[in-house]
């Protein structure tokens, strides 16, 4: 992801309202390109900034502090979704796998008891 258009989703990521699929790719990019994370916190230092006024609240705020945790916030949303479509795919190879065992095991026995049948049959007709 270039600048131009990590800049251009900054709006969305300070609103939660981002892409997922693109949410992995802007914060690598912001972690990595000290503007574009400058002009994200300042973006979201400002609206979030307003919203506390438009609340009127008398809390001081460590606007700053709020932005890193709304990044580890995003970045802990996005490694719970990466584990949990590890874990499908984990889980889906260990069926398909123990699918394949009990097929072949049950093959082995279907052959084993044609092999039975055919010897059963081959010395009925040698009496």
């Amino acid at each position: 992801m270039d600048c131009v258009e990590a800049q251009r989703l900054i709006t969305a990521f300070v609103n939660n309202t981002i892409d997922e699929d693109l949410l992995s790719d802007f914060l690598e990019h912001i972690e990595g390109c000290e503007q574009c994370k400058e002009e994200a916190e300042v973006h979201y230092i400002m609206t979030v900034g307003l919203l506390l006024l438009d609340e009127d609240t008398t809390h001081a705020y460590n606007l700053h502090n709020e932005f890193e945790k709304h990044l580890k916030k995003v970045k802990e949303k996005i490694l719970r979704k990466k584990r949990r479509i590890l874990k499908k795919k984990v889980t889906f190879v260990f069926m398909l796998l123990l699918f394949i065992l009990l097929a072949s095991t049950g093959m082995e026995n279907i052959i084993s008891m044609e092999e039975t049948d055919i010897q059963q049959e081959f010395d009925k007709e040698g009496k």
